[in-house]
């Protein structure tokens, strides 16, 4: 199997925990101080490989390349319950987690994504993936 693939909970979860506190990419992609690792075992009897901290970046750097899908998620909510403020938030990231402004930009708008999209399932009781994603051609 030469990609592996994710539950959209799993990556939200990863995510989440990374821009939630003070983890590292290391960090954040282990369980219990080990590292998570594939169910099955790679061809040739090897063990199995772990995620890499990288991927952890390439998950969030999707998900603050939604700027659409966040904004159109935003008017939703906004629409069916007008007390939310969402617009209203300081999507503050630790600034440990970054050295440049493109990067904070990057994860500024991941967590609005994470945040919006816990919102968007509490109100709707649905995600927004993949039908208001797919509504905005995953922008």
């Amino acid at each position: 199997m030469p990609y592996k693939r994710y539950v959209l909970q799993a990556i939200e979860q990863k995510c989440g925990i990374y821009l939630g506190n003070q983890d590292t990419y290391r960090q954040s992609v282990e369980e219990q101080g080990r590292p998570t690792v594939y169910d099955e075992a790679p061809r040739g009897g090897e063990s199995s490989a772990a995620l890499a901290p990288s991927t952890l970046w390439h998950w969030l750097s999707w998900m603050g390349s939604l700027r659409k899908t966040t904004r159109k998620a935003f008017r939703v909510i906004r629409e069916a319950n007008a007390s939310v403020a969402l617009h209203r938030q300081d999507w503050a990231v630790s600034p440990k987690k970054y050295q440049s402004d493109s990067r904070r930009q990057v994860l500024k708008q991941a967590l609005e994504l994470l945040v919006t999209e816990k919102i968007f399932q509490r109100q709707f009781n649905q995600s927004l993936f993949p039908h208001v994603a797919t509504g905005c051609r995953w922008s």
